[in-house]
């Protein structure tokens, strides 16, 4: 008997126009009801600096997406595996927003406003997608993808009122164009500016709700929400102590994640994730000692006498 193996969409992420994401999902329909699950390509030869950084993870959630095994594998083993798992190579994309995200948009992140919120993007583009899952209303992915990857372009300028800002900008960009109506593209950037969990009231439409719940989630490592905090104090109030920015820092926390905090209510979709990280940031928020020794070895810095 002949053995049976899984066919798998490869999704080639070592070349900048070899990755394929939700936009050619309903193109791709029948073929995607026919596989069983997907091979993506996370480096090799050749590999771009950008398919290996973010091309893995937008295609990852786009293939996670589907409810479909992923599997990650290396360019020379993908060569080896397409005649045995009858893989289909290099699904080439249109020219989409997700494309000028990894060429364009992150690395600005990257080199402009820092790591951290790259990283931090990113986690809200997964958490995004994965949360437009399980909208039942009709809605579209790729708005969905440009509020989480413009949400917090504006940081480049400052945390105050930053959202306001990444809107602004988002609107001045004149290549998103190519992929949004006009009114789609004010959709966009009125869920970007209600995004922040500080507002008094609620995102206005279900793009908003999407990307402000996914932000709570973005930085649910604890040991990085330390160094954001103080990466954040040295940017914008730079003429604090260390001691006063600690300080500082522990009072946003209990105004943010404390008891009857500010994120009360601002979670549109249900996490176990946000909970646990709220308690443990909370419990050393209200120890002020604690807080500052955490503080103080997650960022590597010392107070002077």
């Amino acid at each position: 008997m002949q053995k049976h193996f899984p066919r798998l969409l490869l999704i080639d992420t070592t070349k900048p126009d070899g990755i394929k994401y939700s936009e050619c999902i309903n193109d791709m329909a029948g073929d995607l009801d026919d596989i069983d699950g997907f091979a993506v390509v996370t480096g090799g030869e050749g590999a771009s600096w950008t398919g290996s950084r973010v091309g893995v993870v937008a295609a990852k959630a786009f293939a996670m997406s589907t409810g479909k095994p992923v599997y990650e594998v290396r360019e020379v083993t993908a060569r080896e595996l397409a005649p045995k798992y009858d893989a289909e190579f290099k699904i080439t994309p249109k020219n989409t927003v997700q494309t000028y995200f990894e060429k364009t948009i992150y690395p600005f992140y990257f080199d402009k406003i820092g790591t951290l919120y790259a990283n931090h993007a990113k986690r809200v583009i997964e958490k995004s997608l994965q949360f437009a899952k399980q909208v039942k209303e009709p809605i579209n992915t790729d708005m969905v993808f440009a509020v989480a990857a413009f949400h917090d372009i504006g940081l480049v300028k400052g945390k105050k009122d930053h959202e306001k800002t990444s809107a602004k900008m988002f609107l001045d960009d004149k290549e998103v164009t190519k992929f949004f109506t006009k009114d789609q593209m004010q959709i966009i950037a009125q869920a970007i500016e209600d995004h922040r969990a500080s507002l008094d009231r609620d995102p206005r439409t279900i793009y908003g709700k999407i990307v402000s719940t996914a932000d709570r989630l973005g930085w649910l490592d604890v040991d990085e929400a330390f160094r954001v905090w103080y990466a954040n104090r040295l940017r914008d109030k730079p003429h604090m102590t260390l001691d006063e920015m600690i300080e500082d820092a522990r009072q946003h926390v209990l105004e943010k994640f404390g008891k009857d905090g500010y994120v009360d209510g601002k979670l549109y979709f249900e996490t176990k994730e946000f909970d646990e990280f709220r308690k443990i940031v909370s419990a050393l928020a209200t120890d002020p000692k604690k807080f500052k020794q955490k503080f103080l070895q997650m960022n590597g810095v010392v107070c002077k006498k």
